[in-house]
């Protein structure tokens, strides 16, 4: 039987580590950066995270039911600092640098990067050309 821990970031649970995961729940509509699309952690919390024992993140999200997935030290080596008017220090990582599955996920152009002695390709928004007869 595994133990879960429950992850708190100002006095609230944002997450919880079970089986080596740091997992939490967001919507992507109000719980995603926008620009560039991006999704954030507090600092605090992968912290805990890891001196939790978590080597992997899953971050699922509510409205779609895709889960976006990577290693911590991927997340830590390619994500950027931020700092949100009212929100407490965060990094962020773009959505092209998660693994993702599950949902309503038909293709994902993302880059996957197995290793984390790959270098990070420079982020570049991809515009997808859509068909009238179903194809991409």
């Amino acid at each position: 039987m595994s133990s879960i821990t429950k992850i708190f970031v100002g006095g609230r649970v944002v997450g919880e580590i079970a089986n080596g995961t740091f997992k939490k729940s967001v919507k992507s509509s109000t719980g995603f950066l926008h620009s560039p699309p991006s999704i954030a952690l507090s600092v605090d919390s992968l912290m805990q995270a890891e001196q939790a024992g978590a080597q992997n993140i899953e971050v699922k999200d509510k409205e779609t039911g895709r889960v976006y997935s990577c290693t911590v030290t991927h997340f830590r080596q390619y994500s950027f600092d931020l700092q949100r008017g009212g929100y407490e220090a965060q990094k962020a990582l773009p959505l092209s640098y998660w693994n993702v599955s599950g949902g309503t996920v038909t293709n994902t152009p993302a880059l996957k990067h197995e290793s984390t002695h790959t270098d990070a390709p420079e982020y570049k928004p991809v515009d997808v050309q859509l068909s009238l007869f179903g194809g991409i």
